[in-house]
């Protein structure tokens, strides 16, 4: 409901919670990011003043609901931004956004100033965490929206 709600393919969603926290929804990493799509407290505030949840507070995020409504908020603000570009979009999940516009605006990386190989991505965590997204994201959809017996 929620990727509907912000314009997002399930498919993409999933593979997001699978490559951030498993699909465990009580992790927390080095880096405070929490819940089941490891959202830190910062992005969280930023999201929240958007939503304006009423009685939020950090520790909602390891309510999977919670968690899940953030978090393709947040997406959906990022395939907004970049033209719903899978790699675009996972690599500002990772790296954040200003990262990315600052590598499509550097002919370095980016050809046209709109797209961004992966092999062209500078951090090597974040292509690793794009590749996996994206191979994720079509293992997601051919099983569950487009393989004819699941449906």
């Amino acid at each position: 409901a929620q990727a509907e709600q912000y314009n997002l393919h399930p498919a993409f969603v999933a593979s997001i919670v699978l490559n951030e926290s498993s699909f465990r929804p009580g992790v927390k990493s080095s880096a405070d990011a929490m819940g089941l799509m490891q959202i830190r407290p910062d992005t969280a505030d930023y999201i929240n003043r958007a939503l304006e949840m009423d009685g939020f507070s950090y520790n909602s995020l390891y309510d999977p609901e919670t968690n899940i409504r953030f978090g393709c908020y947040y997406l959906g603000e990022l395939s907004r931004r970049f033209h719903g570009d899978p790699v675009l979009v996972a690599a500002a999940y990772n790296a954040g956004p200003t990262n990315v516009q600052n590598w499509l605006n550097n002919s370095t990386y980016s050809s046209d100033r709109r797209t961004l190989p992966i092999e062209n991505i500078p951090y090597g965590d974040t292509q690793t965490y794009a590749r996996r997204v994206l191979r994720d994201y079509a293992a997601y959809k051919r099983l569950y929206y487009e393989n004819p017996e699941a449906q």
